[in-house]
């Protein structure tokens, strides 16, 4: 899958379930819930074209997180349907930055995630990365001090289908050695303070092996550039109604921040007259 299905299965479709928002108003529990564990307070940045400003407290570990109201996104579309599961693709895009007090001690996720919210910990405590099963895919980064043996300079893609044995949690750090593969960038994806990016991904349910199972494809674009692909087989069962969202988890005693200008996520209506 080398370009995005939004610029040509997807827009084909009239039937497509979308969120925009340039966040010009920001009201809590409307599109989006604000989802913090000490009670930072997200607003709107007085930037132009507007934005909003996730902050976390000054204490390590402290997350703040959007997610949207409802779990409005499921992989494969209508469970358990082996006819029709490859028309329901899903993307979403997120244009924003970050800020740390100290170099490489923000830990971030953008994506998809079921049951997204600060008490069930998106990022883990000390860094060690998205929690160990969900259902979603997206971009995380995690702090240097991390035990989890991953990459604290890098952005990191994410994979997940609960406790699924067919597609267990795949995490793809995007250093220089990941980007090496054909097709993809030739450069490692740093994820750097305080520097503007855009976080591209997209699921495609490919069709049905069998009744319980689904081939589907993953692909990832930072700032326009294709940076990781996937391709592999889900058990239908597993899935799960998603929310998407966004958050910073502070991995030290300072504030630590997310500046979101843009976001846009879409699936073609599950119950659809095409």
């Amino acid at each position: 899958m080398t370009r995005r299905m939004w610029e040509s299965q997807l827009e084909k479709y009239k039937d497509i379930f979308q969120i925009n928002d340039d966040f010009q108003h920001w009201v809590d529990n409307d599109i989006w819930v604000e989802d913090t564990e000490t009670g930072a307070i997200a607003e709107i940045a007085g930037a132009v074209h507007g934005g909003v400003l996730i902050p976390t407290t000054a204490a390590n570990n402290d997350q703040s997180y959007l997610r949207s109201k409802q779990e409005h996104f499921l992989y494969g579309g209508a469970v358990g349907t082996a006819a029709g599961a490859n028309k329901f693709p899903i993307h979403f895009a997120w244009e924003g930055f970050y800020a740390e007090v100290n170099p490489d001690t923000a830990n971030l996720f953008i994506g998809m995630m079921d049951a997204l919210a600060s008490a069930t910990q998106p990022m883990q405590d000390d860094g060690l990365g998205p929690k160990a099963s969900f259902n979603g895919f997206g971009f995380f980064r995690v702090d240097a001090t991390n035990a989890a043996g991953l990459s604290g300079v890098v952005w990191h893609t994410v994979i997940d289908n609960l406790t699924d044995a067919a597609y267990p949690q795949r995490i793809t750090p995007l250093t220089l050695a990941n980007q090496g593969r054909s097709g993809m960038s030739g450069a490692k994806q740093d994820a750097d303070n305080d520097t503007l990016y855009r976080l591209e991904a997209e699921y495609r349910p490919i069709g049905a092996v069998s009744a319980l199972l689904l081939e589907v494809e993953f692909a990832f674009w930072i700032n326009n550039i294709l940076v990781d692909t996937h391709r592999g087989v889900m058990t239908k069962a597993n899935f799960a109604e998603m929310h998407f969202g966004f958050g910073v988890h502070a991995g030290e005693a300072q504030i630590t921040s997310m500046s979101v200008d843009y976001v846009t996520a879409s699936q073609r209506r599950i119950r659809s007259i095409v």
